[in-house]
């Protein structure tokens, strides 16, 4: 897709993502818990799907035409079937997950969602790296009886830059 595509990065977690550290602190009577990992996953999907026509390969994100040109400048005899997908890949990278055990804020996914960005500029500012050097999303997890969201903060270079290792 053009550079121009919306698409969304989700936490996926791996079970061999290399642990490097973990911390919990309290402020203001709410503990804080810190974990940071190496080589762990996320994946980035497309907003909108992407419609293929499984005879010929010809794609865009209209529904093809009942007729349709192939690669060679035939008209392709599949008359208008397609398949619907999504476009997204995985990637490995350092990330921080950073979960506020005791607010109730916590549970909220907008208020969780405005704490992120707010983060990720004072991260930013604080270590002294471009905003567009990491990245975060939230990820909702279990604690308590209840679901959290955690905050997930990670390097944007593939791999990590070791951007995010410097907040433990």
């Amino acid at each position: 897709p053009s550079h121009g595509q919306k698409s969304s990065d989700y936490y996926i977690g791996d079970g061999s993502g290399r642990i490097i550290g973990k911390t919990a602190f309290e402020i203001g009577g709410s503990k804080i818990v810190m974990e940071s990992t190496a080589n762990d996953s996320l994946v980035v999907l497309s907003a909108g799907s992407y419609y293929v026509c499984p005879s010929c390969g010809w794609a865009s994100q209209n529904m093809p035409p009942k007729l349709h040109k192939n690669v060679f400048g035939r008209t392709c005899n599949a008359s208008g079937k397609k398949k619907e997908y999504y476009l997204s890949h995985d990637f490995k990278t350092d990330v921080v997950k950073i979960t506020f055990c005791d607010s109730n804020g916590a549970s909220d996914g907008d208020i969780m969602q405005s704490v992120l960005y707010a983060m990720l500029e004072g991260i930013s500012e604080e270590l002294g790296i471009e905003r567009t050097d990491i990245k975060g999303c939230t990820f909702r997890i279990p604690y308590n009886g209840n679901y959290l969201y955690t905050l997930i903060i990670y390097d944007t270079a593939a791999g990590g830059a070791g951007h995010v290792r410097r907040l433990l």
